[in-house]
């Protein structure tokens, strides 16, 4: 039987986490083995298909360089012990742990950026080289944009490929009816989607269409800061916090407008300015 493991943080309620959940079902569909190792919580909020392992054995309560000379320890340990395994990881710093790991272990690795590269390893100068010198040691990088994969030089760029995130099976039906006057956007709630925005956006909006209100859903760290936020700019009951919900897609199927934290940070500002 073929086999994959995919190397996450944990199995959190983002994107990259779905993207997960929707290959494992499609693998498991197909004859293969897979295994998840999560590597910093044991939180899996996606739905997984009973066929698939979860590996908890790495979460370590280590700090610091101690905690990182672990992982790899681990990591190593386990491509030493199984070589007919595809091993797939998702972030740039879990990347680089892998890659690391497999050194000299003549591996299938494929490696996945799914932000911005330029920001999405701490800023140091030999973080970046690193990268760049691992990721010529991949089987294959996947890429979300043309953008990203330009970040690097030409023998990383051989070794990639530009892959969109996969649509869910099951999609519900496109709502006909009257919309909401309702506002939606789903993300994890971490710095990098710039929430404040969004929200400071939306202030302007409101003013103008009070009878709106914002949905937000997902979770992460900025949770209770972009709380306090809503509350300090009047917005309280305008502003609905749902958490990561299993049913997003019915939830939001009658809203009229979706934010998306992929497109330019200005846009939802932009069209507030030309709405009629």
């Amino acid at each position: 039987m073929k086999k994959v493991c995919f190397v996450m943080p944990a199995m959190l309620g983002g994107g990259a986490e779905r993207v997960v959940t929707v290959l494992s079902e499609y693998l498991i569909e197909q004859g293969y083995s897979v295994k998840i190792c999560l590597m910093n919580q044991n939180i899996v909020e996606y739905k997984l298909p009973a066929e698939v392992v979860t590996d908890t054995s790495f979460i370590r309560g280590k700090k610091g360089i101690w905690k990182s000379l672990w992982r790899l320890h681990d990591l190593r340990s386990m491509m030493k012990d199984d070589g007919d395994t595809t091993y797939i990881s998702f972030f740039s710093m879990f990347n680089i742990y892998l890659l690391t790991a497999g050194l000299g272990l003549n591996r299938k690795i494929i490696v996945s950026e799914r932000l911005d590269p330029r920001k999405s390893i701490p800023d140091k100068k030999w973080l970046f080289v690193l990268r760049s010198f691992l990721y010529k040691r991949a089987m294959k990088i996947v890429f979300q944009t043309p953008d990203a994969m330009e970040c690097f030089d030409e023998k990383v760029r051989k070794k990639g490929i530009v892959i969109s995130n996969p649509l869910k099976d099951g999609l519900p039906e496109r709502y006909e009816g009257i919309r909401k006057k309702e506002i939606v956007t789903f993300a994890r709630l971490e710095p990098q989607k710039n929430y404040p925005l969004l929200i400071d956006a939306f202030k302007l909006f409101v003013n103008k269409y009070p009878q709106y209100k914002l949905s937000i859903y997902g979770k992460g760290r900025c949770e209770e800061m972009l709380k306090e936020k809503v509350d300090n700019e009047g917005l309280a009951g305008k502003v609905i916090f749902h958490g990561f919900v299993q049913d997003i897609h019915e939830r939001i199927r009658d809203a009229p407008c979706l934010y998306c934290h992929r497109i330019m940070r200005g846009c939802l500002t932009l069209c507030l300015r030309l709405w009629p």
